[in-house]
């Protein structure tokens, strides 16, 4: 055990599930500093006043997840009911963590302050003033147990099978292939246009090279400051060998089209944009513009937060496995969570580099907290070991990563003709699915040091601007209508909501009635010029 941790207080605790935790006053900030520092390399850490909550504190003391606590600062002490259920507090401030529910604890302190507690979070004590006046979170965020629930329940692997199987066919042609050279690839680029315009995202066509069109939809947040979730929709082989790309990538944009639905009626701190990367299997090309543009642009260099890429995120059929490397190893990856079982099954692999360990973080918090399936092995690295999108923003020294099946290499029919949908299995596809809603959930909603003039009225205003066209002006003769049509009678799951139907419904009659308008003072202007003559 480190020395540093021989002060800790633990006096106070009883025999259960408690946080261990140090009491800091009057230790040098540097001090502080050494010891966050060695707590982040093994657990979560919260900090209320000047004690400093970690299970790390304590090697030999089984803590659950930090998910299961809530912080709570109240003007009364806390009633037997509650107390019963307190595992750790700071008296001095009449703070207190418990292991609770929420509406548990709503309806035994009336008059209270409850915050879920998040991987690295402070919360301040300003001894000057009242004991109980403490600042808001510095990484506060405004989703509890509750919200999030929300967000996950309606995603299974029916409504990921639903979506990759749509994407596959509606969105591909007639061809049902999305290759640069095949007529299929267009189609896909309306197709996802919609499907973001549908659902209320400003949607940026960027252009590079001879032809290529990356789709770029963004949800306006309270700021400037953005992330990108994007997936490469171009596949292999060329014609005239025609592939759905169903592993590779429609099983990433499957990811990123059910993770954009379920977060697009939520209003988000930071603006939330969903890239589908084009030319990815030209060499990178379509996120290397995209990333380079970010780089090159001040604006939008000093707002980017980070990329989330998916390339090839799902399972496949045992019959489709071949004996080929996995590309993980127990030394370039650390396993989190592995099926005693098979300790080389598939599961859930985060790649990146030192650069984004936060997002790493983030998203291995998120998934050992949502996924369902509590076997499956879940890995992170910052190795870079994947060659996909994440990649073209890492080169740019930008944060990124990639949240994909881990033993994607294995699949016998990668940049094939018989990569089919009836070939892949839809579990870890949803499973990422859930992980990615979680993780950029929580992303979306921290405050970080923006300035206030970052928040502006107009929130349009609050859109990352590339070099780019809007949808309209790419595809002029843009029909969503009858994609949206397509997809609702053949997979009920992916109806557009009531809600948005209904005001694109009601735009589309109100600008019918102006049109017809127009038409009347046409013929009046007529008619009128007409009796003037007569007369």
């Amino acid at each position: 055990m480190l020395s540093i941790f021989g002060i800790i207080c633990l006096s106070y605790f009883a025999l259960g599930d408690v946080i261990p935790s140090v009491d800091v006053s009057g230790w040098p900030q540097s001090h502080v500093d050494s010891l966050v520092k060695k707590l982040e390399t093994k657990k979560w850490w919260f900090r209320v006043g000047e004690r400093l909550f970690s299970p790390a504190l304590d090697e030999d003391k089984q803590v659950s997840d930090i998910s299961k606590y809530r912080i709570v600062i109240s003007d009364n002490k806390l009633p037997h009911e509650l107390n019963k259920f307190k595992v750790g507090s700071n008296e001095d401030f009449n703070v207190h963590i418990i292991k609770a529910q929420d509406s548990l604890i709503k309806s035994k302190l009336k008059n209270s302050k409850i915050f879920k507690p998040t991987n690295k979070m402070v919360l301040y004590a300003n001894l000057r003033n009242n004991k109980n006046d403490l600042v808001t979170p510095q990484l506060e965020h405004d989703f509890d147990e509750e919200d999030l629930s929300e967000l996950i329940k309606p995603i299974s692997d029916q409504t990921y099978l639903d979506e990759l199987n749509a994407l596959t066919s509606i969105g591909s042609g007639k061809e049902h292939q999305r290759n640069f050279q095949a007529g299929g690839h267009s189609t896909a680029e309306e197709y996802l246009s919609c499907e973001l315009m549908e659902r209320g995202f400003e949607v940026q066509v960027v252009s590079f090279g001879d032809g290529g069109k990356n789709i770029l939809g963004c949800l306006p947040g309270e700021s400037a400051d953005f992330y990108i979730a994007g997936a490469h929709f171009d596949t292999l082989p060329r014609p005239p060998h025609a592939s759905p790309g169903a592993m590779d990538n429609g099983s990433g944009v499957a990811v990123m089209m059910t993770v954009m639905k379920a977060l697009a009626s939520k209003k988000f701190k930071n603006t939330f944009c969903v890239a589908c990367f084009d030319g990815e299997e030209l060499g990178l090309v379509g996120s290397t513009e995209i990333a380079k543009q970010i780089s090159e642009n001040s604006k939008l260099k000093g707002h980017f937060l980070g990329a989330i890429t998916s390339d090839m995120s799902t399972g496949f059929l045992e019959k489709y496995k071949v004996n080929r490397p996995a590309g993980w190893t127990t030394e370039n990856s650390q396993l989190l969570r592995v099926k005693k079982s098979d300790p080389t099954s598939d599961g859930i692999h985060i790649d990146g580099s030192q650069i984004s360990s936060k997002l790493i973080d983030a998203f291995a918090d998120a998934a050992m907290n949502v996924v369902t399936d509590k076997e499956m092995p879940i890995m992170k690295s910052t190795a870079t070991l994947w060659s996909s999108d994440h990649k073209s923003f890492l080169r740019q020294n930008l944060p990124a990563i990639d949240i994909c099946s881990a033993n994607h290499r294995q699949y016998e029919y990668w940049h094939n003709e018989h990569n089919t949908t009836e070939c892949i299995t839809p579990g870890i596809g949803a499973e990422i699915t859930r992980t990615t809603v979680a993780a950029l959930a929580r992303l979306l909603e921290i405050k970080g040091s923006r300035d206030s003039k970052d928040l502006e009225e107009d929130e349009k205003a609050n859109l990352p601007q590339f070099n780019s066209k809007t949808a309209k002006e790419e595809f002029p003769s843009l029909s969503c209508r009858s994609f949206a049509t397509q997809v609702s009678e053949k997979y009920k799951s992916l109806s557009v909501p009531l809600s948005i139907k209904t005001t694109r419904d009601h735009e589309e009659i109100v600008h019918k009635h102006q049109e017809i308008i127009h038409e009347l003072e046409d013929t009046i202007g007529k008619l009128e010029k007409q009796l003037k003559i007569m007369n």
